[in-house]
């Protein structure tokens, strides 16, 4: 059964990857050409306005076509988790569903800070938009600044919110490198508890195939759950706050 549904996957999952993507590039197109339109019945000679349309184009058009791949997994997800420890119970029995519990508290923290990772796309569109902004004023009035002198000052404003801007998207690879840090070791932690469990808490003894079983439908829950559906949260949170 195992080996028929990873033959499955084989066939589908590139064909998945290439239809989402498509459909990506599309909602990604279509609200680059939204913006154009909108754009052409504008007033010109307003640099922030322009800033704000190269960072929408840009920057925020790229989050439709993570959002088609990633999403489903928020339905697909926990729908695999579910069966996942079925077969899991009717292969090991209790024991599986032991150390199969923990993946609740490992789901629990992904999805805090995915959805944390909101106040962060938040955060670091806003100071980039400002950003955007100020470098639009600074070409559009060139020739004041340099007769002016304001060089030097343009060019501190403009350092400083780069700095925050870098600080702001610093914050987000944090939250990611705790994700990571969370899907790398699920799958010990998890099969530590099962085999565990199934070696002290019961009569039976502890097969090859047991290990096998346990250690394959894991890495499937492992892939879905703490690493698809946190990227779907991540996502969602990002096509939110482009919003």
């Amino acid at each position: 059964m195992i080996i028929g549904a990873s033959l499955i996957n084989l066939f589908l999952h590139h064909i998945y990857y290439f239809y989402t993507w498509l459909y990506g590039m599309q909602y990604k197109n279509g609200c680059i050409s939204t913006i154009y339109q909108k754009s052409l019945s504008m007033k010109a000679g307003q640099p922030q306005i322009t800033g704000r349309i190269m960072s929408l184009t840009t920057n925020d058009s790229d989050r439709f076509m993570l959002a088609s791949i990633f999403i489903p997994y928020l339905i697909w997800g926990p729908a695999e988790a579910i069966f996942v420890g079925f077969y899991g119970y009717y292969r090991l029995g209790p024991s599986f569903l032991i150390g199969y519990s923990l993946l609740i508290p490992f789901v629990y923290f992904q999805f805090l800070l995915s959805d944390k990772f909101k106040t962060v796309r938040n955060n670091v569109a806003t100071v980039t938009d400002a950003r955007v902004g100020l470098l639009s004023q600074a070409v559009v009035g060139v020739r004041l600044m340099k007769m002016s002198g304001w060089e030097n000052n343009f060019m501190q404003r403009i350092a400083d919110i780069r700095h925050a801007e870098v600080a702001a998207i610093w914050g987000g690879r944090k939250l990611n490198a705790y994700n990571e840090a969370l899907f790398f070791s699920c799958n010990v932690v998890i099969s530590a508890v099962i085999f565990t469990s199934k070696l002290y808490l019961t009569d039976t003894p502890l097969t090859s195939a047991d290990v096998f079983v346990t250690m394959t439908l894991i890495n499937i829950v492992q892939f879905c759950m703490t690493k698809f559906f946190s990227l779907g949260v991540q996502v969602r949170a990002s096509c939110l706050a482009s919003e």
